[in-house]
């Protein structure tokens, strides 16, 4: 995953109820991709919300299969 291929990836909080995200912002005068948002865990059997650029199947590590 990255930059190219994902904007913003979304989930509910367990405990707050609250929507959590995390995305990649670019930097205008340099160019440089920075992470922003939330640092949550990616779990098995947790639902997500994924922004993708592009068509395709994105598979997140650790939930292949």
């Amino acid at each position: 995953l990255g930059v190219e291929k994902v904007s913003s990836l979304q989930r509910v909080n367990p405990l707050t109820g609250a929507f959590e995200t995390a995305a990649f912002y670019i930097m205008k005068d340099t160019g440089e991709q920075k992470p922003i948002g939330v640092d949550f865990p990616i779990k098995f059997g947790e639902g997500y919300i994924l922004y993708s650029k592009v068509n395709g199947l994105i598979t997140l590590p650790g939930c292949e299969d």
